[in-house]
């Protein structure tokens, strides 16, 4: 059986001891030393029969008590389900509540490529919380999270997808794309397949025009669309408000996301707006907004699950943020989420008295929250930061500022930058060939 990269082994420790010939003569000052020698000796016996060991948070799961561990494998294929050789499968063991975190591999990210057969395989991981990614040459990335805490043997299989570019969707409010349309003055969403034609995915489950749907945007298998409507496109949307929706190509299943009772009855208000979705379609990010336009909040939607959790949580007891938060976006891995926010009570190191819109990054795997529009020196912006936009694996986050301290130079408004997260720098990219900046205001940045 292969075995996983992700192992920590110590060398077997060579435990010898010399008994003393007891047939001589002994001097009578030694003779009390004598049981604690035996005692001594039979203790390092022991440790003889140790064979490899690892850190004291992966242990065994056999008997004794001892902590759980757990074996995951799977097998990764393409859209068309041929195995994907060498794809790099990442397992990121989610960090716990204290004093759990204390323990030597909370956190650790174990790695392995797959075989011939698309194959790869963990073993004797320490049960938890996991975030699984893959990716491969010439395929779109895929993650999702896994609930360990159980131990035992696991299998996940995941499925690439190639970037095919034989899909649009677009929103309109023209009567005249598909047949038996009519001019009703709402804006609909299409669906534009290379060599399909147009279809029209807001319909009602009778198959009836529906009011305003808008913002539609499509995961990068293509499989899924999600889009806001102020329309009851299926029976269990009954709360008269601006819902998300997910269209499945694969089943033509049309699903409200946040049709929950339970979660308009908590955050009752205008509406739910301004969607995007991970890679997978699996994670579903968007603007909640009260009777106040001040308090917009972000929401994450879990396909897996059906959970619907806050992202702009405040540092506060009830967690309420003190200012708008719009415009969320996702990595395509699900893991980092994008947003521009006037609050000033996400993060621990910003001014209270900040009056200034400024860019956040939220880690799903860890729970945290961090500024992302920072000067050279962690500075806060003299001016407004909006519009991110944030890449695949979520390292760098582009946005539009008309700060001009973002950099160690005084910069023109306007302008368009990158963050590093890794790095903690920030570039400015509206620049011409002579790394000269734009002329004129810049707007809407996407990274790839």
């Amino acid at each position: 059986m292969k075995r996983s990269r992700n192992h920590y082994f110590s060398g077997r420790d060579s435990c010898m001891v010399r008994i003393k010939d007891l047939s001589r003569p002994t001097n009578p000052r030694s003779i009390w030393l004598l049981p604690l020698l035996l005692m001594v000796a039979l203790f390092l016996v022991g440790c003889g029969d140790g064979g490899s060991t690892t850190p004291s948070s992966i242990g065994g799961g056999g008997g004794g008590g001892g902590p759980l561990t757990i074996d995951i494998s799977g097998k990764v294929t393409d859209s068309t389900d041929t195995p994907v050789i060498g794809a790099l499968v990442k397992l990121f063991l989610v960090p716990a509540p204290a004093p759990a975190k204390a323990m030597a591999q909370v956190g650790q990210v174990y790695q392995d490529t797959t075989d011939q057969n698309g194959d790869y395989e963990f073993t004797e991981l320490p049960a938890g919380l996991y975030r699984m990614e893959v990716e491969a040459p010439g395929q779109l990335p895929w993650g999702t999270d896994l609930d360990l805490r159980e131990g035992g043997e696991v299998v996940q299989d995941a499925q690439l997808w190639p970037p095919t570019g034989q899909v649009a969707v677009f929103q309109s409010w023209a009567s005249d794309l598909v047949a038996g349309d009519t001019d009703d003055g709402y804006s609909d969403i299409y669906l534009a397949q290379a060599g399909g034609g147009i279809v029209k995915i807001s319909n009602t489950p009778e198959g009836q025009n529906a009011e305003d749907s808008g913002f539609p945007v499509m995961s990068d298998s293509t499989r899924f669309i999600v889009f806001e409507s102020l329309g009851q496109l299926v029976p269990e949307d009954q709360n008269n408000a601006v819902d998300v929706y997910r269209f499945d190509r694969e089943t033509g299943a049309l699903t409200c996301l946040t049709a929950d009772p339970d979660f308009h009855k908590g955050y009752c208000g205008l509406g739910d707006t301004n969607p995007f979705t991970s890679g997978d379609g699996q994670i579903t990010v968007f603007e909640w907004q009260s009777g106040e336009y001040e308090d917009k909040r972000i929401f994450m939607h879990d396909a897996r699950t059906g959970e619907i959790t806050q992202v702009s949580v405040a540092l506060t007891e009830d967690g309420v943020p003190n200012g708008c938060s719009k415009r969320p976006v996702i990595s395509a891995f699900g893991r980092y989420i994008a947003f521009d926010s006037w609050a000033t009570n996400l993060v621990p190191d910003q001014d209270p008295d900040d009056n200034y819109r400024n860019i956040f990054v939220y880690d799903r795997l860890t729970g945290t929250t961090v500024r992302a529009s920072l000067g050279p020196n962690s500075e806060s912006p003299d001016d407004c930061s909006q519009w991110p936009s944030i890449s695949a694996d979520g390292n760098l986050v582009a946005f539009r500022s008309n700060a001009t301290n973002l950099l160690a130079d005084p910069s023109p408004s306007g302008m368009i930058y990158v963050r590093d997260m890794a790095t903690k720098t920030t570039t400015m990219v509206s620049v011409d060939n002579d790394g000269n900046p734009a002329a004129d205001y810049c707007y809407r940045p996407v990274i790839s």
